[in-house]
Formats: structure tokens, sequence, C-alpha cells
């Protein structure tokens, strides 16, 4: 009991002391009790695997029955159907971000539009022409 817990073998070997020096009724009392829960845990851990066990062959028993087409929807629908849509919608975003970034590089690439380019041009081809005429070129 140095680490707390109480066992079986523990609760026993106290019982059988405590029965022997003539100890507290409550004690002798409460460790029978102890000793009567850890009985019941094993019955019903037993309990529970037979009745696992019980299920697993019910289950086992059942895929003979199944039709191919049922074992097609368990199989497909029920198992692979989800991890199949969230895949396909995982790459329909992946490549929905990836075409969003695309039109925004094209957007700023071409932010200006022809005529607003026509205009600069001939603007800038004004000024060429004032320099050229500065220093005398014709």
């Amino acid at each position: 009991m140095d680490d707390g817990k109480v066992t079986k073998a523990l609760a026993a070997a106290r019982l059988k002391d405590a029965k022997r020096e003539g100890s507290d009724p409550d004690e002798v009392k409460a460790l029978e009790y102890l000793l009567d829960l850890y009985a019941k845990e094993v019955n019903a851990k037993k309990k529970a695997k037979d009745a696992r066990g019980a299920l697993d062959l019910a289950a086992l028993k059942q895929y003979d029955d199944l039709t191919e087409a049922e074992i097609k929807r368990l199989v497909i629908e029920d198992k692979w159907l989800m991890t199949i849509q969230l895949r396909i919608g995982n790459e329909v975003n992946a490549l929905t971000l990836v075409l969003v970034e695309r039109i925004q590089e094209l957007g700023e690439r071409y932010a200006e539009t022809v005529r607003d380019l026509e205009g600069k041009v001939a603007e800038l081809s004004v000024r060429v022409t004032q320099y050229l005429t500065e220093m005398g070129v014709d």
C-alpha cells in the first residue's frame, strides 16, 4: 500500500490479520465489502468479455447474410465516402486558393488599361518632343 493502491491481495491479507488480531468490526466489514466488490468486478469483467465475444460471433455470422450490394454500400458509403468527400473538398479549396492568387497577380499586372497606357505614351511623347526641340533636334 506504499503507492496508495489497495489490491485484492492486500485487502485479503489485511482481513486475515484483522480477524486474527480481533480488530475493529467496522474495519472487518469494510474489508469484506471491498473483497466482495473485487469479486463483483471480476464477474462483471468476465460477463463483459463473454458479451463481446458473443457480439463478435453474431457480427461474423451476419457477414454470410450480406448481399454484394449491401457490402458495397457499407464499404463505399459508410466507410470511404466521408474520406473521399473530405479529400475532394480539400483539393477544391487548394485549387481555389491558387486560382484566386493567380487572378490577383493578373489583376495587379493589368491594373492599368490600354487607354491609360496610351495616354501616358502620348504624354511622354509630348515631353520627348519638347526636350528634343529644346536641344535643337527636329
